[in-house]
């Protein structure tokens, strides 16, 4: 539900919250965006041969100096693969402020990227069983001697079962980017709980989450098929300008190998920072549009509200069940609402603060897109009464609000029953 209508709903909140980035906003936020992606400079260090910077096989106390290397890699691959999930939460939080804040956003989230971290390698994990547990099996039980031997039925399921569990990998991850951080952020949880909340969510909404998991695909297919056209362009103008005259240095002089390795380093990096100017706006986009869908399949998990109001109430339309100020208008059927903009905070049995209607920040707001059905209680004066069943019934128009089953104790002549 209202998949199609956030397509452009994303769009709007993402040009707002770009536009209230300046220009050292924009520097942070594709700071934030290149170590989301992931920097992978620990597998560059593991290509590198050591034989080209430096003739001795040992290194510092009598470490070989290729396990010295491979250390470093691996040690390079572990912070960054943190600091993506750590500044995952960042994203977040500079999209629900509209601001950036970085060192702020990374303290308060420390814990919360090592648990993000933690079960990404699960799922890793996982698929890497599922995948060697066949080949294990074969070579333990079987007949073969070697992995060259494997039968081509068990290559074959082998294969299916690589293809089958990365797309699972696939969906679980996104959706863990999209949904679950959300509500680890706003609940304080780790991934299960926060799984937990969101596996119910998924369920009410199958199909705003089929939708998301559509759009995230094919955005994310097309700027890959982008940046590797670009990439391409690149890699070709950076070995003539750069590759060439390297090979030169070092046919001169082998011990400039380390700082031609070092130039090259930064020259890469610089390259993916440029990248993520270009990236930072597509992943904003796919973020608000899982954050509008999250919010309105369930109000309490709405991490974006005024954004959410204030694109919609631009436009001052309404879309299938959503009220015209932005937020879902689900059926509850406890005297309550799921919207905490709709309802104030201190409503607990059906009267909020003594007053059954509030037009402030603090209550409900007379919203014509909702019709009253069957409710028992009394307006803010005293004057009226109702009462039914505690239901609550969203029209999809901007019907007025009507009562129901409305008993009159005393005629209130200073008020017009039609702005209800």
């Amino acid at each position: 539900m209202y998949a199609g209508d956030n397509l452009s709903d994303a769009f709007d909140v993402t040009k707002r919250y770009l536009s209230s980035l300046s220009a050292i906003g924009w520097l942070k936020i594709a700071l934030v965006v290149l170590l989301i992606s992931g920097i992978e400079l620990g597998s560059q260090l593991f290509d590198v041969d050591p034989t080209m910077a430096i003739y001795s096989a040992e290194g510092p106390m009598g470490i070989p100096i290729e396990y010295l290397l491979g250390a470093i890699g691996l040690a390079a691959f572990v912070l960054f693969r943190y600091l993506s999930a750590l500044f995952e939460f960042v994203f977040l939080e500079s999209l629900r402020s509209e601001a950036i804040h970085v060192r702020r956003y990374a303290r308060a989230n420390l814990r919360h990227g090592l648990w993000l971290v933690l079960f990404r390698a699960a799922l890793w994990t996982a698929l890497l069983l599922a995948i060697a547990t066949p080949v294990l099996l074969a070579l333990v039980f079987g007949d073969v001697g070697e992995i060259g031997d494997l039968a081509l039925p068990l290559i074959l399921s082998i294969l299916f079962v690589g293809v089958f569990g990365y797309v699972v990998l696939w969906v679980v991850y996104t959706l863990t980017t999209a949904f679950v951080v959300p509500v680890m952020a706003l609940e304080d949880r780790g991934p299960i709980g926060a799984w937990r909340t969101v596996a119910a969510t998924i369920r009410s909404n199958v199909g705003g989450t089929a939708a998301f998991l559509a759009v995230a695909w094919v955005i994310g297919f097309c700027l890959w098929v982008v940046f590797a056209i670009v990439g391409f362009f690149v890699s070709m103008i950076g070995l003539l300008v750069f590759g060439l005259p390297s090979m030169m240095l070092l046919d001169g002089d082998q011990s400039l190998a380390i700082l031609v390795g070092v130039a090259g380093i930064v020259a890469y990096l610089v390259y993916l920072y440029i990248r993520s100017f270009v990236e930072a706006p597509v992943r904003s986009y796919v973020r608000y549009y899982a954050l509008l869908i999250l919010g309105d399949t369930d109000g309490s998990l709405d991490l974006i509200p005024d954004q959410r109001r204030a694109v919609r109430s631009d436009r001052g339309t309404s879309t299938g069940g959503r009220t015209h100020d932005g937020h879902a208008g689900r059926r509850r059927t406890d005297g309550t609402s799921s919207d905490d903009s709709t309802w104030g905070s201190d409503r607990t049995d059906g009267t909020d603060g003594g007053s059954q209607w509030s037009t402030d920040s603090s209550g409900r707001t007379d919203d014509p897109g909702e019709t009253r059905s069957d409710r028992s209680g009394t307006d803010g004066d005293g004057s009226e009464t109702w009462s039914g069943p505690s239901t609550w019934e969203v029209s999809s128009g901007w019907d007025e609000v009507t009562d129901s089953n409305r008993s009159t104790g005393e005629a209130d002549d200073s008020s017009d029953d039609s702005d209800r």
